[in-house]
Order: structure tokens, then C-alpha cells, then sequence
């Protein structure tokens, strides 16, 4: 039976005789691969072999002397720059930002499985910043050139080793062997392919938001400040909103950053943000696809049931990975059932609690066995006795190249350990520089601290850097870098030296 691509699409193709003198069409080699839907990106190998016996050819419309060869097999649509009002899309976790992927890689809802867009980029980043207190958004403007449409008959154009490759897949699959060449060639040739693709360029902003947010903003209201701040950072979004002032409340608990892709990075200006959509044109990059999956290229319908049942285990596997390993952040046991519904859940190694292991358990026994509070980890208490009553005590715990380490400070009335009233600190977290006396301290606002001489905020969701503790212009400093994470703060008040309270992280 023919298999033929399911969208055609009216031409802006041209018959101007190119052959192999013109450059192919930026985006035809991405056509030719398929699409792995568990990684979120494009393969390497092929699997169609393009033909040029028409001598399609099509026109940058930035440069009309420019043409470029267009495969026999192929449509391509231009798409006028219209300039788009920027859209958000809020996260409240990694999972709604996999189906918002796969949603834009034209699989349906009914398609969709946890493990879909479990190992992309965007949701591996999205795992290392959302937390208990944390969500993210993304908010972007996309600018499309055009789009390229695979038509005819499917079968008749497939790569020769692709095709070889494929009809020597094991029809019955009896040993592990036979499950890897399998997975070895969904490896190579991905677990889908596009029938249809949007070129062109994206500005997207990420997000990260403090949960107190949402006590301020409720959906609405909270992608309006993102379209602002977006506005703002960018210069391609509504410049209307540059007039309207972004909320105090959103500016302190968000932290936001740009990224550009496709076309001409270093031609982007925020105040003139056309110079560089003009150059989308000539390096564009995938921004929808429609997808069909690489078992309707088969000719065998064995194969095919099989490539299909391979395509959903290597898809389980990943989910049930993702939960594992991501889920319960490498401090806990998780099971899932890998569905679109799942029922997942923790169990914690024994020093972390919390639904996915983020919070620590500092027991009382530890405080009692810590004994003075001298000498500790990078000398950042340096000259302390046993805590003394009406103390605020901090346990900040660190994890550095997968080490959780811990840091301790005391604050009393008097003293605050090695860091007095009056010395000097710095300190550099994401981009933002803080110097001053300790009094000014803030950094974020998780638990909140108050003594006589000083007012502290310490945010444990924060990328940090390296502790130095010197001596630099009559007060100690310490300035930190990003391989370091805080990822859990425990607080404890005590009175003549017991504990009476505990806050987790």
C-alpha cells in the first residue's frame, strides 16, 4: 500500500532551473531525519533520500536573488512576517510542560504518554528549578518564514540504508538481542518523522516564580506581568505594556532570562528586534511539526506492530526513569505507572521527606552532636562556643557534585560568629550583586530572620558559587558561585539550649 504525507499545502515553489547549483533550502536537511518524541529533538541519520529531477527552486524572499534547490518531494509555504502579540504558558510542574511540547509536535492528547519530552531540554531544565516552592513559565514570540510539506508517495523516496536497516528488524522479537536492535534503531532513526514543519526564529523568556505568587496574581493577572516583563527584556513584545509598571511583588519573587534561537544571534537588538527576524530566513529553526510514526514506513505489518510496541516501551522505560531518578531527586525510591495518569510516589531515603524528597530532616540528636559551633565547613564560623540561649541557629545544607554538604551560622543578640555588626559581605547569586553591611542582606525571601543589630533573608532555591572567607577591608567576606545549589534550609529557634521549633525547606 502507498503510504503519502497527510498535508498539502498551496506551493511557493518555482521551476527556475537550479539542479545541483543551488543551496538546498535551510530546514530540508531536518525534513530528511526522523524525530526521537522522548528527546524532544530531531535524529542525525535519514531516513528519505531527496530527488531534484523537477528543479523546484524557491526565492528568499529577504534577498530575491538569492534561490535555493527544493527536494521533488517537498512544499514549501512562505509565511509573511506578521509581528505577534507574546503568549505564556505557566508551569506548575515538569509534566504540563511535556504536554505543551508535545501538543506543539502535532501529537494529540490521546497520544500522549509521560515519557513523551521526559529527556528534552526544556524539561530537564524545567525538573532542576520548579520545586515545592517554585514554578516556572514560558513566555516567547515566535516569527515563522515557512513552512516545508513532505507529499507523495512516502515509500518511494526512503533512504536505502534506512529501508535495509528496517526489513532486517527480527520479525519475532524472542531475547533481549532482538529488543536492542530495536531500540538501536530507534536510537538512530528516532521514534517518529514530520510530515510537515514551521521554520523560522523564537524569542522566549524563561521564568522562575516564587508559589507566594500566586497569592498576589491569579492567572490572568500573572501572564500580564509576564507579558511586560517580556516586553521589556525583549523589545518584540506588546510595547504598549512598556508603559505599565511591573508589580514590586512580581519583580522580587521572579527572577527572568532571554533566550534567542534561529537565525542571526548577534544581529538581535532589543530596540530593534526586526534586524534580526530578517535573518530567520537564512538559519531557521523547527518551531511545529506535525508528526506520523516511523512504523507506517514499514512495508511489513509485523515489523510495524513491533516498531509501535518498541516505540511505547521505550517511551514507559522513560517515565518510569523520570520518576526514579527525578522525581524523588536521587533521595528517594519512585513507582509510577508510566500512563497519561499516572500514580506516582516517593519513598524517601531516611534524612529527606516531603512528597519528592526535597525536604531535609535535621533530627534533634544532630544539634546535641554538632557540639560547639567552631571550625565548621569552610571556616565560616570561626570563633563560636556552644550556642548560648535566645540563638537563631541556620542549617543550610548544600549539595555540591552530588554531596550534600551543610553549613552552619548562629545569631544572637551580641554577636553573629565570625560575622559581626558593621563588617562588609558580598555576595553573587543569578546575575545579581549585593554589597554591603550585614544589616542590608537579602537575598529572596523564604524564612526571614530578625536580631537586634541585623535583619536576614536567606532564599534555599537559589543557584550559589564558592565560599571565600577573608578578610577584605576590615570585615570578613564571602562570595559564591554556581556550581553550588542550596537546596534545603532548616531553621531552629532555642532557648537555654532546646530546641523549639523547626521549619523545612
Amino acid at each position: 500500500m502507498a503510504l503519502h504525507a497527510f498535508y498539502v499545502l498551496m506551493v511557493a515553489v518555482s521551476t527556475l532551473l537550479c539542479s545541483s547549483q543551488c543551496d538546498l533550502i535551510p530546514g530540508a536537511q531536518t525534513m530528511q531525519t526522523g524525530f526521537d518524541v522522548v528527546k524532544g529533538e530531531f535524529a542525525y541519520t535519514p531516513i528519505f533520500a531527496w530527488t531534484f529531477d523537477l528543479d523546484y527552486s524557491w526565492t528568499n524572499p529577504q534577498e530575491t536573488d538569492k534561490v535555493y534547490s527544493v527536494p521533488d518531494q517537498m512544499y514549501v509555504v512562505n509565511n509573511p512576517f506578521t509581528e505577534q502579540q507574546s503568549s505564556s504558558h505557566i508551569f506548575e510542574d515538569a509534566r504540563s510542560n511535556q504536554y505543551y511540547q508535545a501538543q506543539n509536535s502535532g501529537l494529540s492528547i490521546s497520544e500522549f504518554q509521560i515519557g513523551m519530552f521526559a529527556d528534552s531540554s526544556a524539561t530537564k531544565s524545567l525538573r532542576s528549578t520548579i520545586s515545592q516552592d517554585r514554578f516556572g513559565a514560558s513566555t516567547h514570540l515566535r516569527t515563522g518564514a515557512f513552512n516545508q510539506v513532505l507529499t507523495g508517495d512516502l515509500g518511494s523516496f526512503l533512504n536505502e540504508d534506512f529501508r535495509s536497516e528496517m526489513n532486517s528488524l527480527p520479525e519475532q522479537i524472542e531475547s533481549d538481542y532482538d529488543r536492542l536492535l530495536y531500540r538501536s534503531f530507534l536510537g538512530r532513526y528516532g521514534t517518529h518523522f514530520a510530515t510537515n514543519v514551521l521554520f523560522g526564529g523564537k524569542v522566549e523568556m524563561f521564568t522562575e516564580m516564587d508559589t507566594r505568587l500566586e497569592d498576589s496574581f491569579d492567572s490572568l493577572a500573572l501572564e500580564q506581568q509576564l507579558g511586560i516583563q517580556f516586553a521589556m527584556l525583549s523589545g518584540g513584545g506588546d510595547t504598549a505594556s512598556n508603559n505599565t509598571a511591573l508589580s514590586s511583588s512580581f519583580s522580587t519573587y521572579s527572577l527572568s532570562s532571554i533566550h534567542l534561537s534561529g537565525g542571526n544571534t548577534s544581529a538581535y537588538n532589543p530596540q530593534d528586534w526586526n534586524d534580526w527576524i530578517h535573518t530567520v530566513y537564512y538559519d531557521p529553526i523547527p518551531l511545529n511539526r506535525q508528526l506520523a510514526p516511523i512504523s507506517m514506513l514499514s512495508d511489513s505489518p509485523i515489523i510495524s506492530m513491533n516498531l509501535r510496541d518498541q516505540v511505547d516501551a521505550y517511551v514507559a522505560a522513560t517515565a518510569l526513569s523520570y520518576c526514579a531518578v527525578d522525581q524523588c531527586n536521587n533521595r528517594g525510591s519512585c513507582s509510577s505507572n508510566g500512563t497519561s495518569n499516572p500514580m506516582e510516589s516517593c519513598e524517601c531515603n531516611p534524612n529527606f521527606t516531603g512528597s519528592n524528597c526535597t525536604v531535609p530532616l535535621v533530627l534533634e540528636q544532630q544539634l546535641y552532636n554538632i557540639g560547639p559551633f567552631c571550625s565548621y565547613e569552610y571556616d565560616l564560623v570561626s570563633s563560636c562556643v556552644a550556642a548560648p540561649g535566645d540563638s537563631i541557629l541556620e542549617v543550610a545544607l548544600f549539595e555540591y557534585s552530588g554531596i550534600l554538604r551543610e553549613i552552619v551560622v548562629v545569631f544572637d543578640n551580641e554577636t553573629a560568629c565570625g560575622i559581626g555588626p558593621g563588617h562588609e559581605y558580598q555576595v553573587e547569586t543569578d546575575g545579581f550583586y549585593f554589597d554591603g553591611p550585614i544589616q542590608g542582606l537579602q537575598v529572596g525571601c523564604e524564612h526571614s530572620y530578625s536580631c537586634s543589630f541585623c535583619s536576614v533573608t536567606i532564599h534555599p532555591y537559589v543557584s550559589m558559587i564558592d565560599f571565600d572567607y577573608s578578610q577584605q577591608q576590615g570585615g570578613p567576606s564571602f562570595i559564591v558561585p554556581p556550581e553550588y545549589e542550596i537546596v534545603g534550609l532548616e531553621a531552629f529557634w532555642s532557648e537555654n539550649g532546646s530546641l523549639i521549633s523547626a521549619l523545612g525547606a
